[in-house]
């Protein structure tokens, strides 16, 4: 079996949207939606023998291993650690998702725990995570489509979940490697589920793996990633899109727009909707008054565009945005359309999304897509930021 590298860790909480672009997956839709837990909580850490571990480092609700060249972790990356009773607390977290687990594991990186919990509403209680002897699980992410292509697979991340049963999967832990394609965890013996990606390249999902009892790193070799749909369509002509309705009620395809560039935004308002909404009005600002055709498309609603509106008017009332449609959302220069519903087309979080976002394959909101004016892709902020960047920078400079 191979050595793992010698890197630095930290463990963080879990959810932060630095890792929005790395297709964090939340619970499958087949479980049902429940409220955020908001609230304290505790946990207890033991070693095998059932005495307090002073020291461990906690993960709450999952955990980021974050490699940095070797060196000390980003401050924001500061690991938790148990008192000399071997419990850690923080006074309010919030929670959405299940099952969620928290993670530990000693100073000398022998032992390591998770606790499962099942229901939002138990981590009120607290929690007692018992450390076991652990293994390092490593493995290596590259794609020889990318290399082809003259691309280094970039952005490499691996998630290791426990399996609770056959049914549901719950947080992951996950590995960012800051220059090596090699990922590495450190956890007891059980079953997990494993996924592995890049940018650029096909997620690779739901990997069954069984880490037995034992000493030493347990390689599961090397995973070949194909490139990805929305990479392949960078330099192709732009799908099509199948909208429904627009916010100004006019009616615009593709074809009709044929001869500008077009700024393309697929967001949704239950997914980094505000992050979505704060870039698309700067982005107006940088395009207003040149010839750039600016629109946006919202996964299909069951009341139209009235949710949309519902939302919008929300986003305009909060005094920290400086969004402003004299609460109108149809008066929002930013043409919204309604996608059109198709019935496979539903995201890791549960949520559907329409026809038009599903040819570009499976994406995280929000994606901005930039097409020329032949109407051909040239660059998205998922794929190729730093190009989508450079491109839009090329329409917006002043002449």
């Amino acid at each position: 079996m191979n050595s793992a590298p010698s890197t630095s860790w930290a463990v963080a909480l879990a959810g932060s949207a630095a890792f929005a672009a790395l297709g964090q997956t939340p619970p499958p839709a087949s479980q049902p939606a429940q409220a955020c837990y908001v609230g304290p909580i505790e946990v207890l850490v033991e070693d095998p023998d059932g005495k307090p571990a002073s020291g461990a480092s906690v993960g709450v609700f999952g955990a980021t291993w974050y490699s940095k060249d070797g060196q000390d972790p980003p401050p924001r990356f500061k690991p938790h650690r148990t008192d000399e009773q071997g419990r850690f607390s923080l006074k309010s977290v919030t929670e959405c998702m299940w099952p969620t687990f928290y993670y530990a594991f000693d100073e000398s990186r022998e032992l390591a725990g998770f606790r499962l919990v099942k229901l939002l509403s138990d981590l009120a209680n607290p929690h007692t995570v018992k450390l076991e002897p652990a293994r390092w699980v490593t493995g290596r992410i590259v794609s020889s489509e990318l290399k082809q292509r003259g691309w280094q697979p970039d952005l490499v991340w691996a998630k290791l979940s426990p399996i609770e049963d056959a049914r549901s999967r719950s947080r992951f832990l996950r590995y960012i490697p800051s220059k090596s394609a090699r990922f590495r965890f450190l956890v007891p013996p059980g079953k997990y589920w494993l996924d592995v990606g890049a940018r650029r390249a096909v997620v690779r999902q739901g990997v069954e793996v069984r880490v037995p009892s034992g000493s030493g790193p347990l390689d599961l070799g090397t995973f070949d990633l194909p490139m990805s749909k929305l990479a392949r369509l960078v330099g192709q002509p732009a799908p099509e899109w199948d909208v429904l309705e627009w916010s100004d009620g006019r009616t615009r395809t593709l074809a009709t727009l044929r001869g500008r560039p077009i700024l393309l935004c697929f967001w949704h308002k239950q997914s980094g909707p505000r992050v979505a909404l704060r870039r698309l009005t700067e982005l107006h600002a940088r395009v207003k008054g040149r010839d750039i055709a600016m629109v946006t498309i919202h996964p299909p609603e069951s009341d139209g565009l009235a949710k949309i509106y519902d939302f919008m008017r929300k986003f305009e009332r909060d005094p920290n945005e400086s969004v402003a449609f004299d609460g109108d959302p149809r008066r929002w220069p930013i043409p919204t359309g309604l996608d059109r519903a198709c019935p496979d087309a539903i995201s890791e979080w549960g949520f559907q999304y329409g026809c038009s976002r599903a040819r570009y394959g499976k994406v995280v909101s929000p994606l901005f897509v930039l097409i020329d004016r032949a109407g051909r892709i040239v660059a998205n902020t998922q794929t190729h930021p730093d190009e989508f960047e450079r491109e839009l920078a090329k329409l917006t400079e002043s002449p």
